[in-house]
């Protein structure tokens, strides 16, 4: 079951849904295929999980145009 207050908090953390939902998209998948996670494991789904590290700020993603971690 999706967590809506982790989806909320993400929104206001990054407001391009667009960028979000593709970071999340990746970190989900690459905890299905086994991934150790990043934090602590508190949730019972890999979307949930991924949220969760994205909100902690442990996902570090660049812009390919500028160069800049994000």
């Amino acid at each position: 079951m999706f967590r809506f207050d982790l989806i909320s908090k993400a929104m206001e953390k990054e407001q391009n849904k667009f960028l979000l939902v593709h970071i999340l998209s990746k970190r989900m998948h690459q905890l299905a295929d086994g991934a150790n996670s990043l934090g602590s494991k508190t949730h019972d789904s890999h979307f949930n999980n991924a949220v969760q590290e994205f909100l902690d700020g442990v996902l570090d993603f660049k812009d390919k145009e500028s160069g800049e971690s994000k």
